[in-house]
């Protein structure tokens, strides 16, 4: 599973009024039935309001990350489906949920996110992940920018 770590208090300010967003009722409704719970079930279980579950379903209201996560919880999401929530909800950028659904790149994402990877072996995993887009780039495919993922970038120390 995803470690589901709760954003900073800050971050939580930022992204607590998302606007209402019908996609998410859609990816939400199905997991819910799939896990045989109905709205007030579920709202108990996230320790929310029965009425939100029901205007989040609907797409009458928009949802805060911290209900995401209490939500996935509540419906022992795996981390396929709580990535599908979260990009529903509009917190996982498009091109992030495809990396994510590529089970290499995330479990390659997951390495160089570890604290306990030593500087020079995250260097020469970053350095492989350059020869892999000069062979790409060698053999004619158009390499998009790097502004997104910048594979220099230092690891996030928060966990």
């Amino acid at each position: 599973m995803v470690d589901r770590v709760s954003p900073s208090p800050a971050r939580r300010r930022e992204e607590r009024a998302r606007p209402s967003n019908p996609e998410f009722g859609h990816a939400l409704r199905p997991l819910r039935e799939w896990r045989g719970l109905n709205q007030r079930q579920l709202a108990s279980r996230a320790e929310v309001d029965a009425s939100t579950i029901s205007r989040l379903e609907s797409g009458g209201r928009g949802v805060s990350r911290e209900v995401v996560v209490r939500l996935a919880h509540a419906l022992d999401a795996s981390d396929d489906q709580y990535g599908d929530l979260l990009k529903a909800a509009g917190f996982l950028p498009d091109q992030a949920a495809v990396l994510l659904e590529e089970p290499d790149l995330a479990r390659l994402s997951q390495l160089l996110a570890d604290t306990a990877l030593s500087p020079a072996d995250r260097q020469t995993l970053r350095d492989y992940l350059r020869l892999a887009l000069a062979h790409a780039a060698a053999l004619g495919y158009r390499i998009p920018s790097a502004s997104l993922f910048d594979l220099d970038a230092a690891p996030s120390e928060e966990a």
